[in-house]
């Protein structure tokens, strides 16, 4: 129906996305970190390809935000008052969790004007860049 494919048999096992919400709630993320309620708006899981995601990747994050904030979405039922009232939503994943600030206008229909993620990667090597002074 979205167009991603020619039919249903022709369909990547990538689609459609698929994910899973809850209240805010205290949990121990993959690392073995706790990840306190109290610190998080909503909690949410994906799947990839069949399976469980072992984090959250960005894009879904900002779909998953953006719906937290519309009335009427599952999202918005779970997600915390806090979040409702503030525009950022703290999204909680296996592997600990990440900010969004999302700016919605209804106008004939909702409207994203800005969706702004703070998240951090874990370092994947470290070195030295030499640049040529003037």
């Amino acid at each position: 129906m979205m167009g991603l494919a020619p039919s249903k048999e022709a369909a990547s096992p990538a689609v459609p996305k698929v994910c899973m919400v809850s209240a805010p709630q205290t949990y121990v993320a993959s690392d073995g970190r706790t990840i306190k309620g109290n610190s998080i708006d909503i909690v949410a899981r994906t799947k990839a390809l069949a399976v469980m995601h072992k984090a959250y990747a960005v894009t879904g994050g900002i779909c998953t935000a953006t719906a937290a904030l519309i009335t009427g979405t599952v999202a918005n039922e779970v997600v915390s008052e806090r979040a409702k009232e503030t525009n950022q939503v703290t999204l909680a994943h296996p592997s600990g969790k990440f900010d969004f600030e999302i700016c919605l206008t209804k106008d004939n229909g909702w409207h994203v004007e800005k969706a702004g993620v703070a998240r951090t990667a874990r370092p994947i090597m470290k070195g030295i860049a030499y640049v040529k002074g003037e």
